[in-house]
Order: C-alpha cells, then sequence, then structure tokens
C-alpha cells in the first residue's frame, strides 16, 4: 500500500512539474529572447521547489498516518505501550504505594488509611480487585494488575451483600449459649463472619482452612472451609491478621463453629 501511493506521487510530482512548460509552450506568449527564456526558467524552478516542499511535507503526513494505523492494529496506542507500573507487593512502601490504596479505596476494595505501607490489608484488597477483574488471584501487584486498576472502566468491589454480620466471638458464644437458638439465626445461612486468624493450614482431608479465634487464647474457634482455587488467596494471609470472612454456617462442632464454601471478604 505505501509503496503503491509514494510511486503515484511520484508520478503526480513529475507531472505537476512538466505542466508549466506545456503550458508555457502553449501559450501564445512564446519566449522570444534570452532574457525571456531565463525568467522562464527562473519560475519553473521556483514552482518545481514549492511542489517538491507540498509533496515531501505530504509524504511525511502519510507516514505519521500509517504508523498510527499500525497502532492501532496491533490494539494499543502508543501510551499504553509506554506505561510500566513497579510490581508492589507485601512489604513495599513509598508513594507508589500509597497511589494503589487509593485507587483501591476509591473502588471500595480497601478501608481504612492510606499508609503508603504494603501490608496484609492492602494484599487482600488487591486479591478481592484481581479477582473481580478475571486476573490470576496472586495479592501481587503486578503491571497487568495495575493497569486493569488504574482504567477508566476498572471494576469497582461488588455492592455490599445480604449476608448476616457477626464476629467471630459472637458467633461462638451464641452457640456456646443455645445451640438451637443459634441455629435458627446462623445454620444454612451465608454470614460474615469477623475475627483474628488463629491458624492457617488444611483440615484432615486436605481442604483449605482457616481458624478464627473465638476466645482469647484459641482453646475455641470459627473453622472457615475453603476450596483449592482459593489458595493463592489464602497465601497472603498471615496469623494475627484481622479479616472478614464469608461463608455458610454448617452449625456447631467440637469446640468450634463451622463455616463451609468460604471466601475472603478482606
Amino acid at each position: 500500500m505505501q509503496k503503491t501511493i509514494r510511486l503515484f506521487l511520484t508520478l503526480l510530482l513529475a507531472v505537476a512539474l512538466s505542466a508549466p512548460v506545456f503550458i508555457a509552450l502553449a501559450s501564445s506568449e512564446q519566449p522570444k529572447t534570452i532574457d525571456d527564456y531565463k525568467a522562464l526558467v527562473a519560475k519553473l524552478e521556483t514552482r518545481n521547489s514549492e511542489l517538491e516542499e507540498q509533496v515531501t511535507s505530504l509524504l511525511a503526513q502519510i507516514e505519521e498516518l500509517e504508523e498510527e494505523i499500525e497502532t492501532l492494529k496491533n490494539g494499543k496506542s502508543e501510551k499504553e505501550e509506554e506505561v510500566k507500573y513497579p510490581t508492589l507487593q507485601n512489604g513495599s512502601s513509598g508513594n507508589d504505594v500509597k497511589k494503589l490504596q487509593q485507587r483501591l479505596n476509591d473502588l471500595n476494595y480497601l478501608s481504612g488509611g492510606v499508609d503508603g505501607s504494603f501490608g496484609n490489608g492492602t494484599a487482600s484488597a488487591v486479591c478481592a480487585f484481581q479477582k473481580e477483574a478475571g486476573l490470576p488471584v496472586t495479592g501481587i501487584a503486578d503491571n497487568a494488575t495495575q493497569v486493569a486498576l488504574y482504567a477508566d472502566d476498572a471494576p469497582a468491589a461488588p455492592a455490599e451483600s445480604n449476608a448476616v454480620k457477626v464476629t467471630a466471638k459472637a458467633l461462638y458464644d451464641a452457640y456456646d449459649k443455645n445451640e438451637f437458638s443459634a441455629d435458627n439465626e446462623y445454620k444454612d445461612k451465608v454470614i460474615e463472619v469477623s475475627g483474628k486468624i488463629y491458624s492457617i493450614g488444611t483440615d484432615i482431608w486436605g481442604k483449605p482452612q482457616v481458624l478464627l479465634y473465638a476466645d482469647s487464647y484459641g482453646f475455641s474457634t470459627v473453622d472457615c472451609s475453603f476450596s483449592k482455587d482459593q489458595i493463592n488467596t489464602l497465601s497472603t494471609l498471615s496469623k494475627e491478621q484481622n479479616v472478614v470472612i464469608r461463608g455458610t454456617c454448617e452449625g456447631m462442632s467440637i469446640l468450634s463453629v463451622e463455616l463451609s464454601d468460604c471466601e475472603i471478604v478482606y
């Protein structure tokens, strides 16, 4: 395509440069003296120079258009290709982390202060965003995650659910006080339990599990069972971290209340 355009313009230039000569020769005012011929040559040279400048400018514009078309074919703008964000993860700090936290705050994935310190709370918020954006859930804000996060159409956190909200201690105490009454209130319902992590591991069947303190020592717990595809998210957590976990209440077990099909809210 480019070669065809250039050939056409070359031919056009040749015709344009030759036209004044033919016009002059066909004119009734034919050059009669040497001075007349010199004047005509000078006029042609000036015209040739003007046409060459115009064609050169036109070729430059065509090159720019071809570059833009090629960029659009690749599906990216030059600006997007140049964007490179530093990888941020647990332990990172500084202005880039502050910017990340503020954006997560704006989209309702993160609540609390913007302190520029990438901790477990920020990692959990990144996991939640990655899940909504259809990205690998790692808790690490790599370049792809940040490009999606800062995009105008970045997905906001889902609206607050209608799940029953309760602390791990209050849930356990309700069952310890009257199991029948607690079953009526919580069993087979989706609930959001807030508390501090006692342990992170697997149960006797090998399923990922997070235990929340229901007392000060970990003798009584709320046991939250997860599917294996949640392991990457769980790997961002740590003991003693405060979390909110959503799951279905299965009722009382020995020294624990059981939740199944769990996910980390934040």
